[in-house]
């Protein structure tokens, strides 16, 4: 599911549960400037909008869907 697909009840389900953990664990001051300067922290938490202010070489897997988990 991509984060801002909408579930069977019309909802943004992913991207609210996202949103509660940036909320609870207090991230978003932790996340970069570059990218909370032009986008919320809760976007700016997934990997596709946080990948342009990372400077470590980085490999990202959504072990979700790998088949070695089955």
């Amino acid at each position: 599911m991509h984060a801002r697909s909408v579930d069977v009840a019309g909802g943004h389900t992913l991207r609210s549960y996202f949103g509660g953990v940036v909320a609870t664990h207090g991230v978003a001051q932790t996340l970069p400037r570059s990218c909370t300067g032009r986008l919320d922290a809760t976007s700016c938490f997934f990997p596709q909008n946080i990948i342009g202010s990372i400077k470590t070489p980085t490999f990202l897997l959504n072990a979700a869907y790998d088949t070695w988990q089955q």
